[in-house]
């Protein structure tokens, strides 16, 4: 029993819980800010009683998502975030339709194969994956219960949020790759023109600035020891300067 109680306690101390949870808010405000800033331009948008359900997912996967990244893709307290999902996933489900919860649902399950070494989704194809489901889970669902309906326009909308994904979490997927540097070099170009195909402003040129700064860091092998967490930072100030201009 002692040993179990040390193993229990270094498992909490070992996680600095003040930056997980401003982690978990800047991923949750990254994906707010773009199913907000859609939901707002469509006329039949409307508050539905499941966004409670969406928010509760939107923490568990955030939450998930800090621990795995930060600790190898595996900690322990990554699986109550995903039980969070799980149950806000059923809630969607009775309140928002089967095809709702099961596009949330993805996300646990992903997660789950990630913290296999054996799955070989530790790896950039990995890195896609996750790119696209932490494009399309939360946002397309929140569209979706918002307006109605989903539509090929509210896809294309959240292809920057895909490539913003594919270049600032890239480095926490491919630190041994021998291809990373290609990789984010041809991922933060895609993002680049990608911000700029949204418009020409300030915004836009400072959210490329804040690309071309990770660009640095990565290339110069300069970030930091809790990287996902500046990741996530950095991700939601150029994404809410290129949606939010």
């Amino acid at each position: 029993m002692p040993a179990t109680k040390q193993t229990f306690k270094q498992s909490v101390t070992d996680v600095d819980w003040t930056m997980t949870l401003m982690g978990v808010l800047a991923l949750v405000l990254t994906w707010s800010s773009v199913s907000l800033e859609y939901a707002a331009t469509i006329a039949t948008s409307s508050i539905h009683p499941s966004w409670g359900f969406l928010f509760a997912y939107q923490v568990g996967i955030a939450l998930s998502a800090l621990l795995l990244f930060n600790h190898h893709f595996h900690n322990v307290w990554a699986t109550a975030g995903l039980l969070v999902a799980v149950c806000a996933a059923g809630g969607s489900i009775h309140h928002g339709g089967t095809a709702i919860g099961l596009l949330m649902i993805l996300f646990p399950v992903f997660f789950i194969l990630l913290s296999s070494r054996a799955s070989g989704l530790q790896s950039g194809y990995g890195l896609s994956i996750y790119s696209l489901l932490a494009s399309t889970c939360a946002p397309l669902s929140f569209i979706k219960l918002s307006t109605g309906f989903l539509s090929w326009e509210a896809v294309a909308y959240v292809i920057p949020l895909f490539l913003s994904f594919l270049f600032f979490t890239g480095p926490s997927f491919l630190q041994h790759s021998q291809w990373s540097v290609l990789i984010e070099t041809a991922s933060g170009l895609a993002l680049i023109i990608a911000i700029l195909i949204r418009g020409i402003s300030l915004a836009h040129f400072l959210a490329v600035g804040v690309v071309l700064a990770g660009w640095l860091l990565v290339i110069n092998q300069k970030r930091p020891v809790d990287g996902f967490l500046a990741d996530a930072v950095a991700q939601m100030i150029c994404v809410l300067l290129m949606y939010w201009h």
